[in-house]
Protein backbone atom coordinates (compact mmCIF):
# COMPACT_ATOMS: atom_id res chain seq x y z
CA UNK A 1 0.00 0.00 0.00
CA UNK A 2 2.73 2.34 0.60
CA UNK A 3 4.59 1.88 -3.01
CA UNK A 4 1.02 2.60 -4.30
CA UNK A 5 0.68 6.09 -1.96
CA UNK A 6 4.02 6.62 -2.89
CA UNK A 7 3.09 6.51 -6.93
CA UNK A 8 0.19 9.10 -6.25
CA UNK A 9 2.11 11.38 -4.37
CA UNK A 10 4.79 11.54 -7.43
CA UNK A 11 2.26 11.76 -9.99
CA UNK A 12 0.03 14.06 -8.45
CA UNK A 13 2.24 15.82 -6.04
CA UNK A 14 0.06 15.86 -3.16
CA UNK A 15 -0.26 12.99 -0.34
CA UNK A 16 -3.47 10.56 -0.23
CA UNK A 17 -5.63 13.50 2.24
CA UNK A 18 -5.18 16.58 2.04
CA UNK A 19 -6.83 19.67 3.30
CA UNK A 20 -7.00 23.57 2.08
CA UNK A 21 -9.24 26.52 2.32
CA UNK A 22 -10.67 28.34 0.20
CA UNK A 23 -12.48 31.52 0.34
CA UNK A 24 -14.02 30.57 4.19
CA UNK A 25 -14.88 27.09 2.97
CA UNK A 26 -12.61 23.55 4.11
CA UNK A 27 -11.73 21.69 1.63
CA UNK A 28 -10.69 18.14 1.59
CA UNK A 29 -9.46 15.78 -0.22
CA UNK A 30 -10.04 11.88 0.91
CA UNK A 31 -8.74 8.11 -0.71
CA UNK A 32 -10.25 5.25 -0.30
CA UNK A 33 -8.44 1.72 -0.39
CA UNK A 34 -9.57 -1.95 -0.68
CA UNK A 35 -10.89 -2.28 -3.86
CA UNK A 36 -13.33 -3.97 -4.63
CA UNK A 37 -14.79 -3.10 -1.60
CA UNK A 38 -12.97 0.48 -0.68
CA UNK A 39 -12.86 2.06 2.83
CA UNK A 40 -11.53 5.01 4.55
CA UNK A 41 -8.82 3.24 6.83
CA UNK A 42 -8.65 4.83 10.61
CA UNK A 43 -6.07 7.22 10.00
CA UNK A 44 -8.14 8.57 7.54
CA UNK A 45 -11.19 9.03 9.08
CA UNK A 46 -9.00 10.63 11.97
CA UNK A 47 -7.95 12.90 9.45
CA UNK A 48 -10.92 13.74 8.35
CA UNK A 49 -12.27 14.63 12.03
CA UNK A 50 -8.93 16.69 12.65
CA UNK A 51 -9.41 18.98 9.62
CA UNK A 52 -12.56 19.65 10.29
CA UNK A 53 -11.84 19.88 14.42
CA UNK A 54 -9.38 22.58 12.90
CA UNK A 55 -12.20 24.75 10.88
CA UNK A 56 -15.14 24.32 13.02
CA UNK A 57 -17.47 26.69 11.76
CA UNK A 58 -16.64 26.49 8.09
CA UNK A 59 -18.81 24.99 5.72
CA UNK A 60 -17.10 21.78 4.74
CA UNK A 61 -16.47 20.42 0.73
CA UNK A 62 -15.49 17.00 0.79
CA UNK A 63 -13.94 15.73 -2.50
CA UNK A 64 -13.58 11.93 -2.86
CA UNK A 65 -13.31 9.20 -5.73
CA UNK A 66 -16.42 6.59 -4.02
CA UNK A 67 -19.36 8.12 -2.81
CA UNK A 68 -21.12 7.03 0.36
CA UNK A 69 -23.32 3.62 0.20
CA UNK A 70 -27.18 4.34 -0.47
CA UNK A 71 -26.75 7.46 -2.07
CA UNK A 72 -26.78 6.69 -5.97
CA UNK A 73 -29.78 4.25 -6.81
CA UNK A 74 -30.51 2.22 -10.13
CA UNK A 75 -33.10 3.42 -12.21
CA UNK A 76 -34.44 -0.26 -12.22
CA UNK A 77 -33.00 -2.67 -9.91
CA UNK A 78 -34.43 -5.90 -11.66
CA UNK A 79 -32.92 -4.58 -15.25
CA UNK A 80 -29.76 -3.40 -13.56
CA UNK A 81 -29.50 -0.04 -15.70
CA UNK A 82 -27.34 1.30 -13.52
CA UNK A 83 -24.07 0.50 -11.31
CA UNK A 84 -25.42 2.09 -7.83
CA UNK A 85 -24.01 2.25 -4.73
CA UNK A 86 -25.75 -0.28 -3.05
CA UNK A 87 -23.42 -3.04 -4.51
CA UNK A 88 -19.64 -2.76 -2.10
CA UNK A 89 -17.44 -2.33 -5.44
CA UNK A 90 -19.02 1.55 -5.67
CA UNK A 91 -19.44 2.35 -2.39
CA UNK A 92 -17.36 3.38 0.80
CA UNK A 93 -17.97 0.27 2.54
CA UNK A 94 -17.71 2.23 6.42
CA UNK A 95 -19.82 4.89 4.92
CA UNK A 96 -21.66 5.13 8.78
CA UNK A 97 -18.69 6.09 10.23
CA UNK A 98 -18.22 8.85 7.67
CA UNK A 99 -21.68 9.77 8.25
CA UNK A 100 -21.17 9.75 12.05
CA UNK A 101 -17.94 12.36 11.40
CA UNK A 102 -20.81 14.55 9.47
CA UNK A 103 -23.55 14.64 11.45
CA UNK A 104 -21.44 16.38 14.08
CA UNK A 105 -20.28 19.53 11.61
CA UNK A 106 -22.95 21.59 10.23
CA UNK A 107 -22.46 22.16 6.70
CA UNK A 108 -21.31 19.28 5.07
CA UNK A 109 -21.18 18.80 1.03
CA UNK A 110 -19.65 15.20 -0.01
CA UNK A 111 -18.92 15.56 -3.81
CA UNK A 112 -17.65 12.17 -5.46
CA UNK A 113 -16.22 11.26 -8.85
CA UNK A 114 -17.35 7.52 -10.06
CA UNK A 115 -16.97 7.89 -13.95
CA UNK A 116 -18.91 3.98 -13.81
CA UNK A 117 -21.92 5.42 -12.61
CA UNK A 118 -24.47 6.61 -15.48
CA UNK A 119 -24.43 10.41 -15.10
CA UNK A 120 -27.65 12.31 -15.59
CA UNK A 121 -29.99 8.91 -15.44
CA UNK A 122 -29.55 7.57 -12.44
CA UNK A 123 -31.39 8.84 -9.51
CA UNK A 124 -29.95 10.75 -6.01
CA UNK A 125 -26.77 11.75 -8.08
CA UNK A 126 -27.36 15.03 -6.37
CA UNK A 127 -29.18 13.44 -2.66
CA UNK A 128 -29.41 15.09 0.80
CA UNK A 129 -29.71 13.59 3.51
CA UNK A 130 -30.60 14.55 7.99
CA UNK A 131 -27.31 13.63 9.77
CA UNK A 132 -27.42 15.24 13.11
CA UNK A 133 -29.98 17.11 12.82
CA UNK A 134 -28.56 19.20 9.76
CA UNK A 135 -28.45 18.52 5.95
CA UNK A 136 -25.68 16.83 4.44
CA UNK A 137 -25.77 17.13 0.31
CA UNK A 138 -23.85 14.23 -1.57
CA UNK A 139 -23.02 15.51 -5.04
CA UNK A 140 -21.73 12.49 -7.27
CA UNK A 141 -20.18 13.74 -10.76
CA UNK A 142 -20.44 10.64 -12.96
CA UNK A 143 -19.01 10.62 -17.02
CA UNK A 144 -21.61 11.42 -19.09
CA UNK A 145 -19.73 9.10 -21.92
CA UNK A 146 -20.83 6.15 -20.13
CA UNK A 147 -23.98 4.26 -20.50
CA UNK A 148 -24.35 2.12 -17.52
CA UNK A 149 -24.26 -1.62 -16.51
CA UNK A 150 -22.98 -3.87 -18.96
CA UNK A 151 -22.89 -0.70 -21.64
CA UNK A 152 -19.71 0.44 -21.81
CA UNK A 153 -18.99 3.81 -23.54
CA UNK A 154 -21.05 5.67 -25.81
Amino acid sequence: MEHLFARLYYFWGKPVRYFWTQNGILCIMLDAIGYPEPYYTQETLAFLETALAKHPRRPAVIFAHCPLYNTVLDRGSESQLDYHTLEPFFAIQNSDEVRAIFGRITMPFFISADIRILAGKAPNLVYTEQLGGHDMTHINLMSPWYTGFHKGHI
